[in-house]
């Protein structure tokens, strides 16, 4: 039961199911006095190549729209909605490429990705994503799941039809945060950094020498 045991952590076990606020431990952790979340783990040279690497190597892949055929065959379908709209830009901030890097990057730190859907009649004229960091995801009793995004002093609450959700692993609901089940190796990662930052700030001179009369 060693793998059971090692799924216990902050606010129960990792993937269960109940009705209220899920938990994907998105945000900040205290690791032996250093601060853990998406900025202070960028800061990390390994954390910020590996998801650069993913992000860029997913926001270039391109993305296309297919019609199925009566025999089961499928054709590119340059005139689907999606098609036109990743050919152009996916919001008035960013082109495909940014889009996907922004998602993808959620993704590998908070394990959500979320993205507003704007849509006029029944056509999506616009994904913009959302901060995981900034998303509360709500299950009620009857079953139906709830949006809640803080951005300041705001509160936008959206239903599942306007959120497009990526999760990792998880209880079907929210996924888990990579972030949040790394921090103890990041946390350590930082403190190394600062570590080793402490001294070149000095040259890496010592402060003093200890000297004795005799052999130890």
């Amino acid at each position: 039961m060693a793998w059971y045991s090692s799924l216990l952590f902050g606010f129960g076990i990792a993937g269960r199911r109940e009705a209220g606020v899920q938990q994907a431990n998105a945000g900040s952790y205290a690791v032996a006095n250093i601060t853990v979340n998406e900025d202070t783990a960028l800061k990390l040279s390994s954390v910020w190549a590996c998801v650069r690497l993913i992000a860029e190597t997913i926001g270039g892949l391109p993305v296309n729209a297919y019609k199925i055929q009566a025999d089961g065959t499928r054709i590119l379908d340059n005139e689907h909605p999606l098609a036109q709209l990743f050919k152009n830009k996916p919001n008035k901030y960013q082109n495909r490429v940014e889009f996907f890097e922004t998602m993808t990057m959620q993704l590998c730190l908070h394990g959500n990705a979320y993205a507003h859907i704007t849509r006029t009649g029944n056509r999506i004229t616009s994904l913009l994503p959302l901060m995981a960091e900034q998303m509360e995801v709500d299950l009620l009793t009857d079953g139906s799941v709830v949006y809640r995004y803080n951005s300041g002093n705001n509160l936008s609450v959206y239903a599942p039809e306007s959120i497009w959700h990526i999760k990792l692993m998880s209880n079907g609901i929210v996924g888990l945060s990579p972030l949040a089940y790394a921090r103890n190796s990041v946390g350590i990662g930082i403190a190394s950094d600062d570590r080793v930052k402490a001294l070149a700030s000095n040259g890496f001179k010592p402060t003093g020498v200890l000297t004795i009369d005799k052999l130890l």
